[in-house]
């Protein structure tokens, strides 16, 4: 097998908060690296043909009850109508 090309990522993620009616949720949200940072965001939220949004490393917690599931899903995708609030993280929860 030969050399294999390296390719560059176009994306970033960053670690955010996020609540829907249900779930408390803490993962990464990939963005593309070409916005400026303070806009990558809301311009992901805002975009009109977007109905979900992709979080990796994701702890999640119910919010009725409090308890948190013990597992780190490696993948969840949640949809935007049902998020209620939506926040990055500070730079050290970032993972």
């Amino acid at each position: 097998m030969g050399n294999l090309p390296f390719i560059e990522s176009t994306t970033e993620s960053i670690r955010v908060w996020l609540s829907t009616p249900n779930y408390i949720m803490e993962g990464n949200l990939h963005l593309a690296r070409t916005m400026k940072e303070s806009r990558r965001l809301s311009n992901l939220l805002n975009t009109a043909d977007r109905r979900f949004v992709a979080l990796t490393k994701v702890k999640v917690r119910d919010r009725q009850t409090g308890v948190e599931d013990e597992a780190v899903h490696p993948f969840v995708h949640v949809n935007l109508s049902t998020v209620e609030v939506i926040r990055p993280l500070p730079d050290e929860k970032r993972g």
